[in-house]
């Protein structure tokens, strides 16, 4: 999404999640549990592979939260 911390770090739609924060990632469930592992302002490392490169991003992770 256009100016999430994800966004903002460089990942792309299509990258393929391989490890957050050191946590070999094999589905969704492993995502949600590597960001929560983490706090609010923390930076992890995401490791992607992108059109078959490896890559890897510092991510500033953001809130959550949806304000009404």
């Amino acid at each position: 999404e256009p100016g999430s911390p994800a966004d903002e770090a460089g990942l792309e739609r299509g990258d393929i999640v391989l490890v957050i924060a050191q946590r070999e990632i094999e589905g969704v469930e492993d995502v949600f549990a590597a960001v929560r592992a983490a706090r609010v302002g923390d930076t992890v490392e995401v490791m992607v592979v992108r059109n078959g490169v490896e890559r890897t991003f510092d991510v500033l992770l953001g809130s959550d939260a949806i304000t009404q």
